[in-house]
Protein backbone atom coordinates (compact mmCIF):
# COMPACT_ATOMS: atom_id res chain seq x y z
CA UNK A 1 0.00 0.00 0.00
CA UNK A 2 1.28 3.43 -0.99
CA UNK A 3 1.80 5.97 1.80
CA UNK A 4 -0.45 9.01 2.02
CA UNK A 5 1.12 12.12 0.39
CA UNK A 6 0.02 15.71 0.95
CA UNK A 7 0.01 17.88 -2.19
CA UNK A 8 0.92 21.55 -2.05
CA UNK A 9 -0.65 24.28 -4.24
CA UNK A 10 1.64 23.45 -7.17
CA UNK A 11 0.48 19.83 -7.27
CA UNK A 12 3.67 18.43 -5.79
CA UNK A 13 4.16 16.26 -2.73
CA UNK A 14 6.05 17.51 0.27
CA UNK A 15 9.20 15.93 -1.15
CA UNK A 16 8.90 18.09 -4.28
CA UNK A 17 7.90 15.29 -6.66
CA UNK A 18 4.78 15.74 -8.80
CA UNK A 19 1.63 14.16 -7.44
CA UNK A 20 -0.28 11.46 -9.28
CA UNK A 21 -2.99 13.88 -10.50
CA UNK A 22 -0.40 16.19 -12.05
CA UNK A 23 1.36 13.29 -13.77
CA UNK A 24 -1.95 11.99 -15.09
CA UNK A 25 -2.90 15.44 -16.44
CA UNK A 26 0.53 15.87 -18.06
CA UNK A 27 0.36 12.48 -19.76
CA UNK A 28 -3.20 13.15 -21.01
CA UNK A 29 -2.13 16.49 -22.50
CA UNK A 30 0.84 14.85 -24.20
CA UNK A 31 -1.37 12.07 -25.60
CA UNK A 32 -3.84 14.65 -26.94
CA UNK A 33 -1.04 16.71 -28.51
CA UNK A 34 0.43 13.58 -30.12
CA UNK A 35 -2.95 12.58 -31.53
CA UNK A 36 -3.47 16.08 -32.96
CA UNK A 37 -0.04 16.11 -34.57
CA UNK A 38 -0.63 12.71 -36.18
CA UNK A 39 -4.07 13.76 -37.45
CA UNK A 40 -4.57 14.06 -41.18
CA UNK A 41 -6.51 17.26 -40.45
CA UNK A 42 -3.48 19.04 -38.95
CA UNK A 43 -2.48 20.92 -42.16
CA UNK A 44 -6.06 22.17 -42.47
CA UNK A 45 -6.17 23.20 -38.80
CA UNK A 46 -2.88 25.09 -39.08
CA UNK A 47 -4.00 26.80 -42.30
CA UNK A 48 -7.31 27.87 -40.79
CA UNK A 49 -5.56 29.17 -37.67
CA UNK A 50 -3.13 31.19 -39.81
CA UNK A 51 -5.99 32.69 -41.81
CA UNK A 52 -7.96 33.51 -38.66
CA UNK A 53 -4.97 35.26 -37.10
CA UNK A 54 -4.27 37.22 -40.32
CA UNK A 55 -7.83 38.41 -41.03
CA UNK A 56 -7.70 41.54 -38.82
CA UNK A 57 -4.78 42.90 -40.86
CA UNK A 58 -6.92 43.30 -43.98
CA UNK A 59 -8.49 46.50 -42.64
CA UNK A 60 -5.23 48.12 -41.51
CA UNK A 61 -3.84 49.39 -44.81
CA UNK A 62 -0.23 50.38 -45.40
CA UNK A 63 2.18 50.78 -42.50
CA UNK A 64 5.80 51.92 -42.12
CA UNK A 65 7.96 50.45 -44.90
CA UNK A 66 4.93 49.55 -47.03
CA UNK A 67 4.99 53.14 -48.32
CA UNK A 68 8.68 52.86 -49.18
CA UNK A 69 8.21 49.53 -50.96
CA UNK A 70 5.28 50.93 -52.91
CA UNK A 71 7.31 53.99 -53.87
CA UNK A 72 10.16 51.80 -55.12
CA UNK A 73 8.02 49.23 -56.91
CA UNK A 74 5.20 51.24 -58.48
CA UNK A 75 7.21 53.98 -60.10
CA UNK A 76 6.69 57.71 -60.36
CA UNK A 77 3.62 59.02 -58.59
CA UNK A 78 2.56 61.91 -56.37
CA UNK A 79 3.46 59.98 -53.21
CA UNK A 80 6.81 58.85 -54.60
CA UNK A 81 7.68 62.41 -55.57
CA UNK A 82 6.85 63.66 -52.07
CA UNK A 83 8.99 60.93 -50.48
CA UNK A 84 11.85 61.62 -52.92
CA UNK A 85 11.72 65.36 -52.12
CA UNK A 86 12.34 64.52 -48.47
CA UNK A 87 15.07 62.04 -49.43
CA UNK A 88 13.09 59.06 -48.14
CA UNK A 89 12.55 57.33 -51.49
CA UNK A 90 15.23 56.71 -54.13
CA UNK A 91 14.98 58.15 -57.63
CA UNK A 92 14.48 55.89 -60.65
CA UNK A 93 11.70 53.83 -59.17
CA UNK A 94 9.48 51.31 -60.94
CA UNK A 95 12.17 49.51 -62.94
CA UNK A 96 12.85 45.83 -62.21
CA UNK A 97 16.61 46.28 -61.82
CA UNK A 98 16.07 49.07 -59.33
CA UNK A 99 13.41 47.06 -57.49
CA UNK A 100 15.73 44.05 -57.11
CA UNK A 101 18.52 46.15 -55.61
CA UNK A 102 16.60 48.74 -53.54
CA UNK A 103 13.38 47.21 -52.21
CA UNK A 104 14.83 45.97 -48.92
CA UNK A 105 17.38 48.74 -48.34
CA UNK A 106 15.96 50.50 -45.30
CA UNK A 107 18.90 52.77 -44.46
CA UNK A 108 21.85 53.66 -46.67
CA UNK A 109 24.60 56.05 -45.47
CA UNK A 110 24.93 57.85 -48.82
CA UNK A 111 21.22 57.67 -49.57
CA UNK A 112 18.70 58.29 -46.85
CA UNK A 113 20.53 58.27 -43.52
CA UNK A 114 20.44 62.04 -42.96
CA UNK A 115 16.85 62.47 -44.23
CA UNK A 116 15.76 59.64 -41.90
CA UNK A 117 17.43 61.46 -38.99
CA UNK A 118 15.78 64.74 -39.99
CA UNK A 119 12.41 63.06 -40.31
CA UNK A 120 12.78 61.47 -36.86
CA UNK A 121 12.82 57.84 -37.98
CA UNK A 122 16.40 57.50 -36.69
CA UNK A 123 17.99 59.05 -33.63
CA UNK A 124 20.34 62.00 -34.10
CA UNK A 125 23.20 59.97 -32.65
CA UNK A 126 22.92 57.14 -35.21
CA UNK A 127 26.34 56.06 -36.53
CA UNK A 128 27.22 57.76 -39.84
CA UNK A 129 28.02 54.42 -41.48
CA UNK A 130 24.77 52.77 -40.35
CA UNK A 131 23.28 50.59 -43.09
CA UNK A 132 20.30 48.26 -43.09
CA UNK A 133 20.03 46.36 -46.37
CA UNK A 134 18.89 42.87 -47.27
CA UNK A 135 19.23 41.29 -50.69
CA UNK A 136 16.03 39.34 -51.25
CA UNK A 137 15.68 38.92 -55.01
CA UNK A 138 12.77 36.46 -54.98
CA UNK A 139 10.69 38.59 -52.59
CA UNK A 140 11.57 41.74 -54.57
CA UNK A 141 10.63 40.09 -57.86
CA UNK A 142 7.30 38.76 -56.60
CA UNK A 143 6.41 42.13 -55.07
CA UNK A 144 7.37 43.93 -58.29
CA UNK A 145 5.14 41.52 -60.26
CA UNK A 146 2.35 42.00 -57.74
CA UNK A 147 2.41 45.77 -58.22
CA UNK A 148 2.53 45.33 -62.00
CA UNK A 149 -0.49 43.00 -62.03
CA UNK A 150 -2.46 44.74 -59.24
CA UNK A 151 -1.29 48.38 -59.01
CA UNK A 152 -3.91 49.46 -56.48
CA UNK A 153 -4.63 47.74 -53.18
CA UNK A 154 -7.52 45.29 -53.13
CA UNK A 155 -8.89 46.57 -49.83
Amino acid sequence: MEPYHVLNRKGKTEGGRPGASVLHLRSSVLRLAGALLRSSYMPLIISMAAIAVSLPTLNVGFLNDDYMHRAILVGPSRVTDRLAEKGLAPHGTGRLRHALSETFVAVHPEGNLQPMRDYGALAWWTYDGFRVAFWRPVASLTQWLDYRLFPSPLY
